[in-house]
């Protein structure tokens, strides 16, 4: 065959067209298409390579058109077709039904575009090096164990490009590997400028399960309506995002609601980031509002799995960014932690049942502005045992609990183990213990005692300092007695304060956060 006699001027590909799939290759590496001696399948000849077989018979048609830059997958109604540039290069699709099974040996990243919309459909990705997959109006629903899985590569990304959405059915077929909409065994990024919507129903379902988690952009719901299920000495939690080595967000925005029995936002294995150092855009907002779940353990005692937001044996960082989380019952934390806790920048605005914070090392506030309400715990809460339990060396705190003097917003167990370095601090809770009215050291001037007498909702709070100069104004979400207070800032004066109450909100502050917090 000889080929340039056949090709249109402005052709740049040859494509092999078989039923709904068409492969594809650049003319220029073609070295030459020849028979087979039976004259049964077509010979592609390229540099290097000792020639690809295609049967004639399952060649529908040959055309020549503009190169494809990427492979893609359309899902349509009754069938699933595709484009693949890259199978002379060692990317193979097959599609059985609505299911597709993506296989590349390539010795390059594969960009693959995913689109079309299909029910009881799946995709199975097993790749040597990275994939990136391209999401663009992909609405896909299924009851298999995953809907979209990244296998053997170590690291993979899902580009979120136009509105897509994932609804899976999660049917609790093994406790030991829960389903995922998207399960991925390595390092999983998704960035983009698009939408994603992942909705998870059934029984003990995660939403999103990765070895390692990035964000990066994109804008991506979860709603993970999933039940929990106990037995006997063990209780299986639903969970929207599951990361066993990892999870960092640098950009986007991540909306989370867990709503059944032991429901979680993020759990990870190992270290959680939220921010950066960079000036990029980050929301997150995380609702946990089911309810707790009790069984008896092996040991005799009661297991309880509650609903926290964040969880992890590790460390949790949150520095920029925009954060707001909620939490509706008991042993449901909105952020808990094995080993540390550091706000370094950001607005943080955490409404949740139990502590808002907790730690069984220290928890440091180095930045960002802060707002921590408990309706039935600890604001706030570091088991660390030793001096610099609860560090503010900056930024801005409003922490409170409404159980009185029976949970504290700053609970450490011995407020010499609170280190004040600098900031803006005011928090109500705990007993007025006059022993517990000294920090372990301070930079700056503070108040620790009685404040007010009552903390009532719908009144708006202004801290006086100095020469009637406002420092704050805040509000509280719940009524409750008076508690024991923190007040401080570099304007403060222990001489010379005052709180004042008024039911209008206040004008002329320069920050707030969720309007519960004003600054001056």
């Amino acid at each position: 065959m000889t080929l340039p006699l056949l090709l249109p001027l402005a052709a740049t590909a040859f494509q092999l067209h078989l039923g709904t799939q068409c492969i594809q290759t650049d003319i220029c590496s073609i070295d030459s298409i020849t028979f087979d001696a039976a004259r049964q399948q077509l010979v592609i000849h390229r540099a290097e390579s000792s020639g690809y077989y295609v049967p004639i018979s399952s060649i529908d048609s040959i055309s020549f058109p503009q190169l494809q830059s990427q492979a893609s997958i359309h899902f349509g109604p009754d069938l699933v077709s595709t484009v693949n540039p890259y199978y002379f290069d060692g990317l193979t699709i097959e599609c059985s039904g609505n299911h597709v099974k993506v296989v590349s040996h390539c010795n390059f990243v594969t960009d693959i575009e995913i689109e079309g919309q299909a029910s009881e459909a799946s995709i199975l990705v097993e790749a040597d090096q990275p994939i990136r997959l391209h999401l663009n109006g992909l609405e896909l629903s299924s009851s298999r164990p995953s809907i979209i899985r990244l296998a053997k590569a170590s690291a993979d990304t899902i580009l979120i490009e136009g509105e897509n959405s994932l609804r899976h059915t999660a049917s609790e077929l093994d406790r030991d590997s829960p389903e995922a909409a998207i399960y991925a065994t390595g390092q999983l990024t998704l960035s983009g400028s698009g939408t994603l919507t992942v909705l998870t129903e059934g029984k003990v379902g995660h939403s999103i399960h990765a070895g390692a988690l990035d964000i990066e952009g994109g804008t991506l719901t979860i709603d993970n309506s999933s039940r929990g299920v106990k037995d006997i000495g063990v209780i299986c939690s639903p969970i929207a995002i599951m990361a066993e080595e990892a999870f960092e967000m640098r950009g986007g925005r991540l909306s989370i609601h867990a709503t059944r029995e032991a429901g979680k936002g993020i759990v990870c294995e190992g270290p959680v980031t939220i921010g950066s150092n960079q000036d990029t855009p980050l929301e997150l907002d995380i609702h946990c509002t089911g309810k707790t779940l009790y069984t008896p353990g092996s040991d005799g005692h009661t297991l309880t799995e509650g609903c926290p937001a964040i969880l992890t044996p590790g460390s949790i960082s949150i520095r920029s960014g925009s954060i707001s989380i909620e939490t509706a019952d008991n042993a449901s934390q909105g952020c808990k932690a094995g080993e540390r806790i550091d706000i370094g920048g950001g607005r943080l605005f955490m409404h949740c049942y139990d502590d808002c914070l907790n730690s069984a090392g220290p928890i440091t506030f180095a930045g960002g502005t802060s707002v921590c309400c408990s309706t039935g715990d600890d604001a706030i809460d570091s088991d660390y045992g030793e001096p610099g339990a609860i560090v503010i060396d900056g930024g801005n705190l409003f922490a409170y609990t409404t159980q009185g003097p029976s949970e504290e917003a700053l609970d450490c167990d011995d407020n010499r183990r609170i280190l004040l370095r600098r900031g803006t601090v005011v928090t109500f809770g705990g007993a007025q213990h006059p022993e517990q009215r000294t920090l372990g050291s301070s930079q700056q001037p503070y108040y620790l005692g009685a404040a007010l007498d009552d903390c009532r909702s719908g009144s708006y709070y202004s801290l006086i300092g100095p020469q009637g100069i406002p420092i704050c104004t805040f509000r509280f979400d719940h009524d409750f007695p008076s508690t024991q207070s923190l007040l401080s800032s570099p304007d403060f004066d222990p001489a010379s304060w005052s709180i004042t109450e008024s039911p209008e909100p206040p004008v002329g502050f320069s920050e707030s956060v969720a309007e519960r917090f004003f600054l001056y």
